[in-house]
């Protein structure tokens, strides 16, 4: 993403210091801020806890509260070039590259792409593209499974946090309305 204007990347700054200095942070905050500040934040999300059952893959799940838990849906187009996008779309989780195999932190971490059950690759943010050659030929079975930070799978209910999507192997041959020698 590109700011285009310095006071539009300084605003979030400014409107922080406003509220600082509105709601009296030099000192302790009076009653009415603590009841406010308590009522208008959300509870961090629960790091769960690590169940004995695990993914087919070997990863133990991380059972958390079903109302705490995070969601993930897929969404599958085809790539203009080569392949898919594939978008994980997700609420109640944040993806931290830069935390990958830290301590697991309540709706944090990364997700894995298995294509047939089989693991593909770890997803480290809401964008990824799947190459052509990956589902080639066949019709396929593409699984988002979110993860935490290290590797136990987000689970409700004793089951994955995960999302699923067929696409058509021979429909990811690059001919998605390109003309030939087309970048």
């Amino acid at each position: 993403m590109r700011f285009g204007r310095r006071g539009v990347r300084s605003l979030p700054v400014a409107a922080g210091f406003a509220l600082v200095a509105v709601s009296g942070c030099a000192g302790e905050p009076g009653a009415d801020a603590q009841d406010e500040g308590q009522e208008g934040q959300k509870q961090e999300p629960s790091a769960g806890e690590v169940l004995s059952e695990t993914t087919p893959d070997g990863h133990k799940l991380r059972e958390v509260p079903a109302e705490e838990a995070p969601s993930v849906e897929l969404e599958v187009e085809p790539d203009a070039h080569d392949g898919w996008d594939l978008h994980l779309a997700t609420e109640g989780f944040e993806f931290t590259p830069e935390e990958s195999g830290g301590d697991a932190q309540g709706g944090q971490g990364h997700a894995h792409l298995y294509i047939d059950g089989e693991k593909y690759a770890r997803v480290y943010g809401p964008w990824f593209h799947l190459p052509a050659e990956a589902v080639a030929g066949e019709e396929r079975t593409l699984t988002v499974m979110l993860t935490a930070n290290d590797h136990t799978a987000w689970a409700a209910e004793g089951e994955p946090v995960q999302a699923e999507h067929q696409v058509d192997g021979a429909e990811a041959d690059g001919s998605h309305g390109h003309d030939e020698g087309a970048e």
